[in-house]
């Protein structure tokens, strides 16, 4: 009897050992991040143009562990976590999802935009522990820029004009604008001549020569005013538009662009049925309005532009036609085949002389033939 009861109280403290060691082990069981792959990706939205995202994946995900992220930019230095969960929870960056057993932590556009190499942690939490769980300092490669032209697009309509972002720009949208007439002929020929329209040496040539207009627009939202009343438009003639956007001190990073337009007539009416306005705007050199000259290798020269494309109230020129500064020469009349090149006589009193010295002599003969019969 005595051995059994030993049997029992042993049955029943091995059982709980057992027990209380699977619960501690199941507790303390983290998540292995030592072969995660660490991807930066990115969905499209139809309202802003990517939504960047990080997404782990290779890794076992526990599902009694909660996941939290912290991020930062410029700094491997290991943020504050907090000494509990609680505070975790509130200092925390982003609270990360679980899809398809890969850790997904949303929305990094704004860290994607500001200045300095990108680095995040990951704090798992299970109960009342937690522990970090992974640290990848300067580990996330941003995604590299559109090619030059493409990153950023200035869309002019008669009454005001648009800056429109196809990178990631962060809260701070201020763009400056310039705007200057392209009288390279080298840089022009380079571009028309290139299958994939590189604009490289665009971007080059705008930096190093003076603007014409300046200005710090909006980004991504209309300014108001026409672009014709504020720069001198030459119809035909090609202007760069090169915009910078505003670091904000140093805070986001530094985004230039560059793009061929030129500048054309237009007409444009507002609304439907609205007021019909018509000016001076500049196209998209993508656009198919816009229309290349017979170009030359050489400095652009102004004089030798093509006489439809002349603004026709310049000084030298009338009705649209340049005449080089050049007076105006007369046109010899046509010559008319059918007059004579003689001067002609006048008829009419030679004739009357002639019939007076006629008549005058027959008159002196029949008086000596009278005189003569006289006499016989």
């Amino acid at each position: 009897m005595r051995t059994l009861k030993k049997l029992i109280l042993f049955t029943v403290f091995f059982t709980i050992i057992l027990t209380i060691n699977t619960f501690v082990l199941a507790a303390t069981e983290w998540t292995d991040f030592s072969e995660a792959n660490i991807q930066v990706k990115y969905k499209e939205n139809e309202e802003e143009s990517k939504k960047y995202y990080i997404e782990i994946s290779n890794v076992t995900v526990k599902e009694q562990s909660t996941y939290y992220a912290f991020i930062q930019n410029g700094s491997s230095q290991k943020p504050n976590f907090g000494s509990d969960v609680e505070q975790i929870k509130t200092n925390a960056t982003k609270t990360v999802k679980i899809e398809e057993g890969k850790i997904i932590i949303e929305d990094i556009n704004e860290f994607i935009a500001k200045n300095g190499d990108i680095s995040f942690w990951i704090v798992e939490c299970q109960g009342a522990e937690f522990k970090e769980a992974l640290a990848a300092t300067n580990d996330i490669s941003k995604p590299e820029l559109n090619k030059v032209g493409s990153r950023i697009k200035v869309n002019f309509n008669i009454t005001y004009y648009d800056i429109i972002s196809n990178e990631v720009t962060g809260q701070y949208n201020k763009a400056n604008l310039k705007i200057g007439k392209v009288k390279d002929k080298n840089v022009l020929v380079a571009i028309k001549d290139d299958e994939n329209k590189n604009l490289d040496g665009l971007l080059s040539y705008a930096k190093e020569t003076t603007a014409t207009f300046e200005q710090e627009c909006s980004l991504n939202g209309k300014t108001q005013g026409r672009i014709d009343e504020k720069l001198d438009l030459d119809v035909g003639d090609y202007y760069y538009v090169y915009i910078q956007l505003n670091t904000n001190n140093g805070m986001y990073r530094d985004i230039e662009d560059v793009c061929l337009y030129q500048a054309a007539n237009k007409k444009q009416a507002e609304g439907c049925g609205g007021r019909l306005y018509e000016g001076k705007v500049l196209i998209d050199f993508m656009s198919s309005d816009f229309s290349w000259k017979n170009l030359e290798m050489g400095s652009y020269d102004e004089g030798d532009e093509d006489e439809d494309n002349s603004k026709g109230d310049g000084d030298g020129a009338q009705d649209g036609k340049e005449t080089d500064g050049k007076e105006d020469e007369k046109i010899p009349a046509k010559e008319d085949k059918t007059t004579s090149p003689n001067i002609l006589p006048d008829t009419g009193l030679k004739t009357l002389l002639v019939v007076l010295i006629i008549v005058s002599i027959c008159g002196i003969v029949f008086y000596i033939n009278m005189n003569k019969y006289k006499n016989i």
